[in-house]
């Protein structure tokens, strides 16, 4: 007979994914995961952590949840609660037996999960240590233990919501596209499909054949149209969306009934060129008083440590990415327009911190590198907005440079997740690369 298949799960991991559980179960179906008790204690013990505790209460709660509804089912998860995939969870919270015959443990937190494994493994069954802890994988294995580190976040893109829908429509339907293109979209009964299970805001592509036609569900209003990406760039030079990601993008930063707009996507796509130029363009039709882009002051490679200078020069270098957006936005006069926009405060460049406590009134915000902002912090920004707001998320989720986040446990990942449901939210993931091939290659495989 063969044996079991034990996963048995160190805090490391829940720290590092919340959501570790459901992935582990993704890829090992009706499996049986464990979580000693000590994790509990442990994930208990950094719920008011500065930079952990968010992660920790996630775990916490995720965890809870499953206990609840083993409850329901009349099922202990003591022995055992039915998960997702076939698959049992059990927190076992056995006393750990410091004596055992094959090896000599200190008694700390480490030594307890690795008896928990170990009791497992005695059972019959075939335990695999989880964690994410290097030394804690090796003392594991020493132990006589196989032990693994986790890899939940190497699909992370094909785990966030896109927010992009493709929707087959008989072929025969395309002549359907003309119409809805004259009448700027459609409403929902003209639809030879079922789209019952779109979300508000969710960008959708409609295929007939060879032809599409593109436009964002807007609930019992139906669909709105958007515009196709053009096919040859602007005589004038001016910036377009270069692709099908790019048209959501700018059409869902440019919907003044959406207050918040997430655009995720690897290094490239156009997140922040497209979220200023869209700002720029509304500031211009006066739906906002001021452009304010706040930039998470997080460093690539060595730390520069403590600049010199007054406050702008300070943050001289966090403004660079910014100011590149806007001489491709601008063009050859570029410079003289940016500083008088600069010089009457219609656009402003700050580091997140002076977000604190101030209240945007009638502002078009850009936080820009979202994925190093903390879920927390994340939160306290967004709830700066005031009357006649809109804040646009920008990020690279599988580029987190923040020492205590990672894909899953960022702020724009939280928010992208928890408000897509929203009839305020919208969010698309933004997939080709147009900065050069070269970026692109890098984005793909490095």
């Amino acid at each position: 007979m063969a044996k079991e298949e034990v996963f048995v799960v160190d805090t490391s991991v829940f720290i590092y994914d919340p959501e570790c559980v459901k992935d582990i179960v993704e890829k090992n179906p009706g499996t049986t995961i464990v979580i000693p008790g000590v994790v509990i204690n442990e994930l208990d013990g950094l719920k008011s952590h500065a930079s952990k505790g968010f992660k920790a209460r996630e775990a916490s709660r995720k965890i809870n949840s499953y206990l609840e509804k083993g409850k329901s089912t009349g099922e202990s998860i003591k022995t055992g609660v039915s998960i997702e995939n076939g698959a049992t969870l059990v927190v076992d919270s056995a006393r750990a037996d410091f004596n055992h015959p094959e090896i000599s443990l200190e008694k700390n937190n480490d030594s307890r999960i690795i008896l928990t494994a170990m009791r497992w493994r005695d059972k019959g069954n075939n335990a695999v240590v989880i964690t994410n802890d290097n030394n804690f994988k090796i003392l594991a294995e020493s132990a006589g233990l196989w032990a693994e580190m986790y890899e939940g976040e190497e699909k992370v893109y094909d785990k966030l919501y896109s927010g992009l829908a493709e929707i087959e429509l008989p072929e025969d339907a395309a002549g359907l596209f003309t119409i809805w293109h004259k009448d700027g979209g459609m409403n929902i009964d003209s639809v030879p499909v079922d789209v019952g299970d779109l979300v508000a805001n969710q960008c959708c592509i409609f295929k007939a054949g060879e032809k599409t036609f593109l436009a964002i569900y807007k609930g019992e209003e139906g669909f709105k149209l958007v515009h196709k990406p053009a096919k040859k760039p602007s005589v004038d030079g001016a910036i377009l969306p270069k692709n099908t990601e790019q048209a959501f993008a700018y059409a869902l930063c440019s919907d003044e009934n959406i207050d918040l707009v997430s655009l995720a996507g690897k290094a490239g796509t156009g997140k922040t060129l497209l979220a200023i130029l869209a700002g720029y363009q509304q500031m211009k039709l006066g739906r906002y008083d001021q452009i304010l882009v706040y930039r998470a002051q997080v460093e690539l490679g060595e730390k520069m440590g403590f600049l010199p200078g007054t406050l702008d020069e300070k943050i001289a270098p966090w403004k660079l990415p910014i100011l590149d957006s806007l001489s491709s936005i601008l063009g050859k006069e570029g410079k003289s327009k940016i500083k008088k926009l600069f010089d009457d405060g219609s656009i402003v460049i700050d580091p997140i911190n002076f977000m604190q406590g101030r209240t945007l009134k009638r502002s078009y915000v850009i936080l820009d590198e979202g994925e190093n902002i903390e879920p927390e912090d994340m939160k306290a920004l967004i709830t700066r907005a005031g009357n006649g707001t809109k804040i646009v998320l920008t990020g690279d989720v599988a580029q987190v440079r923040h020492p205590y986040l990672n894909s899953f446990s960022n702020g724009l990942t939280k928010v992208v997740q928890s408000l897509k449901e929203s009839e305020i939210t919208g969010h698309v993931t933004l997939v080709k690369s147009e900065r050069s091939r070269l970026a692109e290659l890098a984005a793909d495989l490095l």
